[in-house]
């Protein structure tokens, strides 16, 4: 749904993610991954890919996981979700990390809600659930190395930094991505 120019954070409405909610994230979720990166795979892969990873028992166990968050963003106008954050421990292949580590897993918001406060207050959320869940620890960011908007929302806005970089496996296919890391204060 494309919505007007004239939309505020008064038109969207971010919660925590309730198992009922699962079914919705993950249709939101292979729709914002297909849009977002399904250019990059033959349709065969991306298939599989998004059959494996976004199903509705796996966005339920994300939901009851005691370790991992999901809060999610939803149209006032339409009830659909426009957009969420998955965080948890760690699991980036980097050296310094590990699951005592917190990481934004997940990030993503629809196209019209852009420049309109959902990312900042799912990822604002985020980041809080985070520091409390894992006091003291850096927190870390897997994010595609050509998705320069991502980069520059992480590395501007959060004072994150490049640490490193590892192959996400879509099936067949392997993206280069970057490690952030959360900058100490």
């Amino acid at each position: 749904m494309r919505l007007s120019e004239d939309m505020s954070e008064s038109d969207f409405e971010v919660r925590v993610a309730l198992p009922a909610d699962a079914e919705a994230v993950q249709k939101f979720g292979r729709i914002s991954f297909t849009a977002t990166f399904g250019h990059l795979y033959p349709p065969e892969v991306l298939e599989g890919y998004l059959a494996e990873a976004y199903t509705t028992p796996g966005f339920v166990a994300h939901i009851e996981n005691p370790r991992e968050i999901i809060y999610v963003a939803h149209d006032k106008r339409s009830g659909e979700v426009c957009g969420y954050v998955l965080c948890g421990p760690c699991d980036l292949p980097h050296a310094e990390a590990s699951d005592q580590n917190g990481e934004i897993k997940k990030l993503y918001v629809d196209i019209p809600f852009f420049g309109k406060g959902v990312a900042k207050q799912l990822m604002d959320l985020g980041i809080a659930w985070l520091k409390e869940h894992f006091p003291g620890k850096p927190l870390y960011i897997g994010v595609y190395s050509d998705n320069l908007r991502a980069q520059n929302f992480y590395m501007q806005k959060y004072n994150f930094e490049r640490v490193g970089d590892y192959y996400f496996e879509v099936g067949s296919c392997r993206d280069f991505e970057f490690i952030l890391r959360e900058k100490s204060s």
